[in-house]
């Protein structure tokens, strides 16, 4: 069964209309977090590490590309990514900015059945990256709100900030929801990136969610869209399964590079 069908079936569990509406459903099968009556995250109750949405599988490409080591991700929701990369990478060090407490809570209660453990920064990511250098690690900026002046604004700040560290291996962008005019803002702010990284966007078919990677050009990995076997690049860093890496690569090839 398609998983719309299957969220439209299940039977609340939680609800919390404080400091905004959150509600979790489920059914035989699944979990799901609702914010505003939106799905942000879906969990497999017998596979909590599998992605179930098409923009996280695009969102979690640079695994191809970027050995596993930290990834921070500023906004947790259900904790899809962070239930997979611990599957992938059962050392990984996993840093969450959530500023909502809540979020916490209803993960460690419903979402988190392996009992995972990561360190939780409870506040705003502009304190975080004031007190943190990025060490050359992963970041994913995954706050689920629909883009508007006031969030440009917030991704503004946040790339900021993030040019001035320079220290970021990888930096992940979940655009949900914009328009071609908001694009083409969020495309400028990205454009100070461009000396130093690779800039890809991938559009994922069927959903409003617009995915941006900025990856390190130190990495080397553009060779991977030419050749199957490219002496340059870092083959399968993260020994991903040889299907699941495959079939990622060959996704990999509709990502469209940005300021060449």
């Amino acid at each position: 069964m398609k998983l719309d069908k299957q969220t439209r079936q299940g039977k609340l569990i939680y609800f919390n209309h404080l400091p905004q509406m959150m509600a979790i459903y489920e059914n035989q099968h699944f979990r799901w977090l609702n914010f505003a009556d939106i799905t942000q995250s879906i969990m497999n109750k017998r596979l909590p590490w599998q992605l179930t949405l098409p923009h996280q599988v695009a969102l979690l490409m640079p695994a191809l590309f970027v050995p596993l080591t930290t990834v921070i991700e500023i906004g947790l929701g259900g904790g899809n990514l962070l239930r997979w990369l611990r599957k992938i990478n059962n050392k990984l060090h996993f840093v969450s900015i959530e500023s909502n407490r809540t979020v916490y809570e209803c993960f460690e209660q419903y979402f988190n059945p392996n009992q995972l453990k990561f360190t939780q920064f409870n506040n705003e990511f502009t304190l975080y990256l004031q007190q943190n250098t990025l060490d050359r690690n992963w970041v994913i900026y995954d706050i689920f709100e629909r883009i508007d002046s006031d969030s440009i604004a917030l991704l503004s700040t946040f790339l900021s900030q993030i040019n001035q560290n320079n220290q970021a291996r990888c930096i992940s962008l979940n655009i949900p929801q914009s328009t071609e005019y908001e694009n083409d803002i969020i495309q400028k702010l990205l454009q100070p990136f461009s000396r130093q990284y690779f800039i890809y966007k991938l559009e994922v078919p069927h959903y409003q969610n617009v995915i941006y990677h900025i990856i390190d050009k130190s990495l080397n990995h553009a060779n991977a869209l030419e050749a199957k076997s490219p002496t340059n690049f870092i083959v399968n860093p993260n020994n991903l399964p040889n299907y699941q890496y495959q079939r990622w690569l060959m996704y990999w090839q509709y990502s469209k590079q940005i300021f060449i």
